[in-house]
């Protein structure tokens, strides 16, 4: 009765967490999980013949409970907002707070502090000025502090100790204070021990929010982990104690443990190679420092990418090992148990205690709890408390993918798992008893062939649980990850045990000895492991349909799949008989994750920074993209391209056009094609330089062509033509001789410029391509130098659906304008804004970026003519789709466009 109760508790307190944080995008889900669970109590009440004043009290209970969750949702939301509202990129502010972990990321010392004030006169400003503009005023309040400060400065270089004793009171008493749980403090050399109170001052900087669908929205992780503001640019000016003792005490033995994982780890980096170090290191220690990132790709491509984290999995090796070892010697529950978690803990510190690992922590506190007071032990129930507590002291975690992926593979491992498992252990009784075998005669032969598919089984089973929360996360499924952990997971406990051993064999043999015989040694079987490890990760992601992108998931689809999975697993296979409609459960839920995806018109400028990437989608599935690139965003491809294409569901490009070889236009496109994604066709204008991307073009085995004016791409009812430049280049430079698209979409038109100027503008004009005339046919096959192009290029007037493209640009109005060279001054002319008048224009730049894009004058001449313009700058990724054949643009992110 106990379990169901905390069972309750734990689904009713989420469900109120959900509903304030999930509200805006899954209301209905909500609602629809209120009246089922409200439906469940009623049938639960009545089954236990519990009296009406039971019933009442339960009821009451549960209301509370609810009321609750909605009530810390509600208050740490707001506090968030707060910060949200507060923190202004680059602003100085002066911080306290105390040490509670560090890490070592992009050669930079992190310290993560708990119980931090951030202190800054411009806090005081805008809270008086919170009503009127708040983001100028935090802007205009940001700029005046920096000011004061550069003054302070200055002044603190006369007589540095008496202002910075002065500076280090007045954070504790000032106004303009904002208190945070916990704050991230960048600095260059690590010079202070956990446990450290730390005062000083700092710039912020601002976690930047998801510019696309798709992309990594490091604000939502970082609030979802408690963590309210990141400084850089730090000075420490003061340092004490805490005043709490056990905080002290705790932050001495942190600190000995990043010591101890500082000497393993650079005993793992003496004895394995650079890559399998790195791996090592992740594993074991949790220090991510050192992984390499093709490696790290590899693991995730392959879906065995939770072995390079500090999972459960890795803390339940550990601790059940111990407790095992020492009750088979006859040592007692409590003392096995005490001893076990005490290491547990100790280990959990040494390695970051993440959310995993914590999770596993809880659990195991619960299964010795249980067995020392001779309970039984029920993992829904550990696990329900673990959410509980890890949920109450952050109710924002429940938006971390890592809490969300931890808890559903456990759920998945409880039911389905064990389920599956338990199903395999009574079909083998069964076939053992119609062959007259007793479970104890079995062969050695059998019993190896036992193990071996009752793991796969339950592999299997776990695999089938998480493979819908997989996709929803990661927008791709790794197809042959079920064979991998069953191939890989049984050598886990050994690669970590020999792994840990190794390195405090290490730590003894260098104080006693100074060498690492026997920890090398140890080194050699780890090192053997990892090569085999990527070795088998890297030729699975080689094997045919490894990657299935599936896109963003919906709640519903996800919703039928876990119907259809439970229903297959506790209903369908209690038939003791094997039928192939058994099996159409199975059909289902492989058609919800793998089926095809509606497709749909729309158009979508990503924000990529300085640069342009444009993602073109028609009805029937066919996909293309115009550049991708950037000269501000590191690593656009990896970060920004290809995530929003696995959003997006778009297994391949058909069509992948280049306006010209500049980085900011093709660097992401580098990366995609490095990275494996399919590209099918890439075209290019006559006459570009395509020595950048050749290499890797015929590495890969792509078709390219070259296209002048005049060609026509013709694939379903989509029709791109070439409008410049021609077959004869009239001016000199990589920008002047941009390839120019007209698009034709039914009644739709689209006009991307790429980076031309005001004299290629008028060059078109007066080319006459723009005007009502029909265009002349011009034959590909005379500029086509590339390989593997001989079909879908057009010399007729007629598309496959039979739109005429003779005249591919709309007599009243052009639908869209890619505004040219990210809205520079010598682009966008009067004249040719005139003659295309365009019902929306979109721009694409990076924030702040040198060249000043967009330049006023382009946004006075657009404006001037009443031209409605979108910037990435100020609305993220801006998406243009068909509403009946109206024109409708979407901003994903909020702003003035």
């Amino acid at each position: 009765m106990m379990r169901r109760i905390l069972c309750q508790m734990a689904c009713v307190f989420l469900l109120g967490i959900c509903s304030v944080l999930y509200w805006e995008s899954a209301k209905i889900y909500i609602i629809l999980l209120m009246i089922l669970y409200l439906i469940f109590l009623i049938w639960y009440m009545k089954t236990k013949a519990i009296t009406r004043r039971e019933c009442r009290v339960i009821f009451l209970i549960n209301i509370i409970i609810f009321m609750v969750g909605l009530y810390s949702s509600f208050s740490t939301m707001k506090e968030f907002n707060i910060y949200q509202n507060a923190f202004i990129d680059g602003a100085k502010v002066s911080f306290q707070g105390e040490i509670y972990k560090k890490e070592i990321k992009n050669n930079k010392v992190l310290y993560y502090m708990q119980d931090a004030y951030l202190q800054s006169e411009y806090f005081t400003e805008i809270k008086s000025n919170s009503k009127e503009n708040p983001k100028e005023k935090q802007k205009e309040a940001a700029e005046k502090q920096n000011l004061k400060d550069k003054q302070k400065e200055a002044a603190e270089k006369q007589n540095p100790k008496d202002k910075q004793r002065e500076a280090a009171e007045k954070i504790k008493f000032n106004n303009g204070e904002i208190y945070c749980k916990n704050i991230v403090v960048s600095l260059d050399e690590d010079s202070y021990p956990i446990g450290t109170v730390c005062v000083g001052t700092g710039s912020i900087k601002e976690f930047s929010e998801a510019r696309n669908e798709g992309n990594f929205d490091e604000r939502n992780y970082y609030y979802s982990l408690g963590i309210a503001a990141k400084l850089e640019n730090c000075n420490i000016q003061d340092t004490y104690e805490s005043q709490w003792a056990m905080r002290r005490f705790r932050g001495n033995i942190c600190e000995k443990l990043y010591f101890l994982r500082m000497i393993i780890g650079n005993i793992f980096v003496e004895n394995l190679p650079g890559e399998e170090a790195g791996v090592m290191s992740t594993i074991s220690l949790g220090d991510k420092s050192l992984l390499d990132p093709e490696v790290k790709q590899i693991y995730q491509t392959s879906g065995i990418a939770h072995l390079l984290s500090v999972s459960g999995l890795h803390i339940s090796v550990l601790a059940m090992g111990i407790y095992n070892f020492l009750r088979k010697r006859g040592i007692s529950f409590v003392t096995s148990g005490t001893f076990s978690i005490t290491l547990l803990v100790l280990y959990g510190e040494m390695v970051g205690m993440g959310l995993p690992v914590k999770r596993a922590i809880i659990m195991y506190v619960i299964y010795v709890v249980a067995n020392i007071i001779g309970e039984a032990y029920d993992s829904l129930t550990a696990l329900a408390v673990a959410a509980l507590i890890i949920v109450v002291e952050n109710p924002m975690v429940v938006r971390n993918t890592g809490f969300i992926f931890s808890f559903c593979a456990v759920i998945g491992v409880v039911t389905i798992g064990q389920r599956m498992k338990k199903l395999f252990d009574r079909f083998w009784i069964r076939k053992l008893e119609e062959n007259n075998i007793r479970k104890q005669e079995q062969t050695w032969k059998m019993k190896i062939v036992y193990k071996c598919i009752s793991s796969l089984v339950f592999c299997m089973g776990i695999s089938l649980s998480t493979m819908p929360i997989v996709g929803k996360l990661y927008y791709e499924v790794p197809i042959y990850s079920i064979f991998l952990n069953f191939l890989l997971l049984p050598f886990m406990p050994c690669l970590l045990g020999i792994g840990i051993v190794g390195g405090l064999v290490g730590v003894f043999e260098m104080i006693l000895f100074g060498g690492s015989f026997f920890s090398g040694f140890l080194m050699k079987v780890c090192h053997f492991i990892l090569y085999c490890y990527e070795a088998i990760s890297d030729w699975s992601i080689h094997l045919p349909g490894a990657r299935q992108i599936v896109g963003d998931l919906g709640l519903w689809k996800i919703v039928i799949y876990y119907l259809l999975l439970y229903f297959w697993a506790f209903v369908i296979l209690e038939n003791k008989k094997i039928r192939f409609r058994n099996c159409l459960p199975l059909v289902g839920m492989f058609l919800i994750l793998f089926g095809p995806r509606q497709a749909h018109f729309e158009i979508d400028m990503l924000d990529c920074g300085q640069g342009d990437s444009i993602y073109i989608a028609d009805d029937n599935g066919l996909r293309y993209f115009i550049d991708g690139g950037s000269t501000s965003v590191k690593n656009v491809g990896q970060y920004r391209i290809l995530p929003f294409l696995q959003f997006k569901g778009a297994k391949h490009i058909d069509y992948w056009f280049v306006s010209h070889t500049d980085e900011d236009h093709i660097s992401g496109l580098i990366e995609a094609i490095e990275s494996g994604y399919e590209i099918r066709h890439i075209l290019f204008s006559k006459g570009m330089d395509i020595s950048k991307l050749q290499d890797l073009m015929d590495e890969n085995e792509i078709s390219y062509g070259f296209i002048s004016c005049g060609d026509k791409v013709v694939a379903g009812d989509m029709v791109f033509e070439c409008i410049y430049p021609g077959e004869t280049l009239e001016f000199e430079g990589v920008n002047e001789n941009c390839m120019v698209l007209l698009m034709k979409y039914g009644d739709f038109s689209g006009l991307f410029t790429g980076d031309i100027g005001i004299e290629q503008e008028k060059a078109i004009i007066e080319s006459g391509v723009l005007n009502f005339e029909d265009d002349s046919n011009q034959d590909f096959s005379k500029s086509n130098s590339g390989r593997g192009f001989n079909q879908d290029f057009s010399k007729s007037n007629k598309s496959k659906a039979g739109i005429d493209v003779s005249n591919l640009l709309v007599k009243e109005r052009l639908s869209l304008y890619k505004v040219g060279h990210h809205g520079s001054k010598g682009s966008n002319s009067m004249e040719f804004l005139q003659v295309i008048r365009p019902e929306y224009s979109i721009i694409s730049a990076g924030e702040n970026n040198r060249y000043g894009h967009p330049s006023p004058e382009t946004i006075e001449r657009m404006d001037e003519l009443d031209l409605t313009h979108y910037c990435t700058i100020d609305c993220g990724q801006i998406k243009v789709a068909l509403d009946d054949g109206v024109v409708v643009v979407e901003r994903f992110v909020d702003g003035e466009g």
